[in-house]
């Protein structure tokens, strides 16, 4: 289960750290709201305590099992820590670079907070343990320093004092109150006394846990709502006039907010659960790690070097790029980062709606981790070398065909329609990848060629596909002939030069089929090409999701590309697709759909689709593309926060 309001409620929690790390700017300072923000570390706190109750407290048992515990901690809270401690050591030597040879800093380079023995300090997440008089390196980090032993404890503890655990509480409690007691009511600290801190708010969150599965539930909406309300003010006006002699209160407020917005029973939940800000939550861990680092490098880029006016003018566009550039690291973190080393979960996907979802039988040993300077591995195997029909040995075609036998059904429940224009070779990779799918789903491969001029037809006549011919030229013809040929009850859309990986199908039905939804779209990325390294790709590819993430609130159809769709056929046959040449066909079909039924994004990295750059290509170098690119999004950015208004998608220019 997760809490989505609650993973909200985290993510504007770090967006409020980051701007108490900003209240120097005269546009900030005098905030008391955000000067006394930094309490809201113990929020992660409370949160930790009662999440790690919620999925932990049952299965460690036994000292065996405290290890795996450990591991799956580790697994997670590393990789990002390692990342970011990089990113800093990184800068300082940049530093020390502008301060010798470009105009002298105010602040030494590494200076006390920055030394060899803290360094090896933060590598082994001990930076908060007493052992120096401040906090070093990526500052945020000591708090997950102090979370990472806390876990270790809070484990141990469940473990060897299972049968005595209020006994053992009771012991902590009179531990901390008597420590609270010494320092005058005060749980601020981090570099010194921030594991104290942590297990103080962890164990007040895991009762919080157990006390929320006590409490009665049956309450009607609008009582839920008036709490909800009432303690989100509470909230804001205790973070607001709080002394540092009443901080150990908060932990106790945040958990009382915790117990009430996690059952989403009210208004305020509910509109705090949904999917667009819940994904402030994920993007959270990433916010808080990445944001220092970030503050600093455009402090020195704009103040120091371009000399950007501390005007409030300066300050505002100052503060807006710092928050633009933090949430775009972070997507780019914690796709590529934060989960690196996370196991790839076996779980199933079930559908609630009224047709019942074949079981979707997963890939034994799939390979979906994103790589900074490569395109995955599984895509090589299906990426063929060749440049003409000719030169393709009938070796590749049996192999394919092989993968092609007992993956199709008579009557699919799934049609995959892929349109084809001059792509004799790209075909066969698409083509070679679909055959690779792992699906107990009933689906059929439909390609239409495209009034094809090469020799495309005799590729798709060696493989074991339906395929159909369409005279008239272009993509709308070609999608509407595939809609109107295919069988299946949903209708996957796909290109001819993309490569699918083998859960592609599992995870866009697992969405396609939920109650409500009427269409789905999927993400892309590029494999390296000549003057596109994947490097450059990747921070191009970050750009793109962010801005698909900009556009899903209120214009989802513009997410909508051929390469990744999928809807219920039903429909795209009442709409069906443009005619005759005009600008975005698939766009169009989802936009009309939406009078359907929801439309919904496939994240998943398991669903992710990868293709060549040559639509890149053909805007020159990569700078040129992300520049153009830039300024198209910039030119619309306004309306993307408005719905787009009815109109008639089939003469529209737009």
């Amino acid at each position: 289960m997760r809490f989505r309001a609650v993973d909200t409620f985290r993510g504007l929690a770090a967006i409020m750290v980051i701007l108490f790390h900003l209240q120097h700017l005269d546009l900030l300072s005098g905030n008391t709201f955000i000067a006394k923000s930094d309490i809201f570390v113990d929020f992660f706190f409370v949160l930790s305590g009662f999440v790690m109750t919620h999925s932990n407290y049952s299965k460690l048992t036994y000292l065996t099992s405290l290890w795996p515990f450990v591991v799956k901690r580790f697994r997670r809270l590393y990789p990002l820590h390692l990342f970011t401690l990089g990113l800093v050591l990184l800068f300082e030597l940049l530093r020390f670079g502008v301060d010798r040879f470009v105009t002298p800093l105010a602040n030494p380079v590494f200076a006390h907070d920055k030394t060899f023995v803290s360094f090896l300090a933060n590598l082994t997440l001990t930076q908060s343990l007493g052992l120096f008089d401040t906090v070093t390196w990526n500052g945020p980090s000591w708090s997950i320093s102090a979370e990472f032993y806390t876990y270790i404890a809070w484990a141990l503890g469940l473990i060897v004092f299972r049968k005595n655990l209020w006994l053992l509480c009771g012991i902590s409690f009179s531990l901390l109150a008597w420590f609270i007691v010494r320092h005058d009511g005060s749980i601020i600290y981090n570099y010194d006394y921030g594991f104290v801190r942590c297990v103080y708010s962890f164990l007040i969150g895991m009762l919080a846990y157990r006390l929320n599965r006590a409490l009665p539930t049956g309450f009607r909406d609008w009582q839920h709502t008036a709490a909800e309300a009432l303690l989100l003010s509470g909230t804001l006006l205790a973070v607001s006039s709080f002394t540092h002699a009443q901080s150990w209160l908060m932990p106790f407020l945040f958990a009382t907010l915790i117990i009430v917005f996690s059952r989403e029973s009210g208004a305020v939940s509910r509109l705090l659960a949904g999917e667009r800000l819940a994904f402030l939550g994920k993007l959270s861990y990433s916010y808080y790690l990445n944001h220092t680092i970030v503050l600093a490098v455009l402090d020195l880029a704009l103040f120091k070097l371009l000399k950007l006016p501390h005007s409030p003018l300066g300050e505002l566009a100052f503060l807006l790029a710092c928050l633009t550039a933090i949430h775009l690291l972070s997507v780019f973190t914690y796709r590529y980062v934060e989960l690196i080393l996370q196991p790839v979960s076996p779980a199933q996907r079930h559908s609630s709606g009224a047709q019942p979802v074949p079981k979707l039988r997963l890939p034994s040993n799939p390979i979906y981790a994103m790589n900074i300077l490569n395109a995955p591995a599984w895509t090589r195997q299906v990426n063929f070398p060749y440049d003409s029909f000719d030169a393709v040995p009938q070796s590749v075609f049996d192999a394919i065909n092989q993968d092609l036998k007992g993956l199709q059904h008579p009557d699919p429940l799934v049609s995959i329609v892929v349109p084809a224009w001059n792509e004799e070779v790209n075909i066969l990779k698409s083509i070679a990848s679909l055959a690779k799918l792992k699906t107990s789903i009933p689906l059929e491969i439909l390609v239409v060629n495209n009034n094809s001029t090469d020799n495309t037809q005799k590729t798709l006549d060696k493989l074991l596909i339906r395929s159909v011919f369409q005279p008239i030229q272009g993509w709308g013809p070609a999608r509407q002939k595939g809609l109107e040929e295919a069988r299946g009850k949903y209708l996957l859309t796909a290109d001819a030069d993309g490569i699918y990986p083998s859960s592609w199908v599992n995870e866009m039905m697992a969405v396609l089929m939920q109650p409500g939804v009427v269409c789905v779209y999927g993400r892309y990325s590029f494999i390296p090409s000549p003057g596109f390294s994947r490097w450059k790709l990747t921070i191009l590819e970050a750009m793109k999701d962010t801005i698909a993430e900009v556009r899903h609130m209120k214009r989802p159809h513009l997410n909508a590309y051929g390469i990744s769709i999928g809807y219920v056929r039903e429909y795209g046959l009442k709409i069906g697709y443009v005619m005759h040449k005009i600008r975005g066909e698939d766009g169009r079909m989802c936009f009309d759909l939406m009078n359907y039924g929801q439309v919904k994004q496939v994240k998943s990295a398991k669903a992710r689709v990868w293709t060549g750059t040559r639509t890149l290509e053909k805007d020159g170098s990569f700078s040129r593309t992300v520049f153009l690119k830039i300024g198209i999004e910039l030119r619309r950015l306004k309306s993307m926060f408005v719905e787009q208004q009815p109109h008639d998608t089939k003469t529209s220019a737009n």
